[in-house]
């Protein structure tokens, strides 16, 4: 946990910069889509309204996955600018957002098949969608670090995982434990502030506190990212290249 503190203390300028660019974007595009649902049928219903309530509810979607596509792309771009602050690289979040849009198409068709199997394997028995959710954990770290992609890199994954199946899941209970306990108590004082600021000042303001908080969580999840980046280098570090 030390060394993540250290890439996110050393860098908290190229993690907000990612924020800014991706995650900045779908808070305010979230916000939006939430406050549009809002206003979706308040109108009494005939043909012609409810066709333009489908039309609202379609806008709706469309806005929900640019913005998980937007949180995605975020994501991966924070990994490998982890990546390169753990093995001494000054990282630059330019440089990680360009080579986070060359692998995006390899780290959405991982997580398609990832899901696909833990669906599966939670609707079949649920066990094995539990196993495979932990084997599978490190597939897209495999994508944003060692450039695999689908079936490679969830076999990258089982492979480092499984013969440490305590130490991961430890480790990574512990990163979570710790970000929940952080973010709970940055949302409670921030829930605090953003409630006075819409008393005293309006809506507009409270939102702009509302994204100041988002950035700052953004920094707890870049730790948890460094975190799981650092564990993830680890393993793959003493994995022999022929085994790969």
């Amino acid at each position: 946990m030390s060394a993540a503190t250290t890439i996110v203390i050393n860098s908290p300028g190229v993690f907000l910069g990612i924020w800014a660019a991706t995650g900045l974007p779908a808070f305010v595009l979230q916000t939006a889509a939430a406050r549009a649902t809002g206003l979706i049928g308040r109108d009494a219903v005939n043909e012609a309204v409810a066709q333009r309530r489908y039309d609202q509810l379609a806008i709706v979607a469309a806005i929900g996955v640019v913005a998980f596509l937007l949180t995605q792309f975020g994501v991966l771009a924070a990994i490998i600018a982890a990546h390169d602050g753990g093995q001494g690289r000054e990282p630059g979040a330019g440089d990680a957002l360009e080579r986070a849009l060359g692998r995006f198409p390899a780290w959405l068709w991982t997580e398609f098949i990832v899901m696909l199997r833990i669906l599966l394997g939670l609707l079949l028995f649920v066990v094995p969608g539990i196993i495979m959710s932990i084997r599978y954990g490190f597939a897209q770290f495999a994508v944003a670090i060692e450039d695999l992609s689908g079936g490679a890199a969830i076999a990258r994954s089982r492979a480092l995982i499984v013969p440490n199946m305590g130490k991961v899941v430890g480790n990574l209970l512990v990163f979570l434990l710790v970000l929940l306990a952080a973010s709970l108590g940055i949302g409670f004082a921030g829930g605090i502030v953003q409630g006075l600021v819409r008393a005293t000042a309006g809506d507009i303001p409270a939102l702009a506190v509302s994204a100041a908080i988002q950035g700052v969580t953004s920094l707890l999840s870049a730790w948890n990212v460094a975190a799981s980046t650092s564990l993830f280098a680890a393993l793959a570090a003493r994995l022999p290249a022929q085994s790969r």
